[in-house]
């Protein structure tokens, strides 16, 4: 079940106030709990050592925590799922 602090995906497109601040930290619960985790690390390790960020970014045609936000906070995104045929990676301008 996703966390308190999870991105919301429902706010995608509604800019940066609407969507409030985004952290490492949150997109890192975003990955795991939508099941982009890193195969063979324990449950039991932190939170940074189980999300496969890469992968999470990949499906969202983004390469940063940077251009993730300023794309999530300018388009309606759909919420990302493992085996996502990936978006098209654009340039987003803040």
């Amino acid at each position: 079940m996703p966390s308190a602090a999870c991105i919301d995906f429902d706010l995608s497109g509604a800019g940066a106030a609407a969507a409030g601040p985004i952290t490492l930290q949150d997109v890192q619960q975003a990955c795991v709990d939508r099941g982009f985790v890193k195969k063979d690390v324990a449950a039991m390790k932190p939170l940074a050592q189980r999300a496969n960020v890469a992968d999470f970014f990949r499906v969202l045609g983004v390469t940063s925590l940077s251009t993730f936000k300023a794309r999530f906070h300018k388009e309606k995104l759909t919420e990302p799922y493992v085996g996502q045929v990936p978006l098209v990676a654009e340039k987003v301008r803040g």
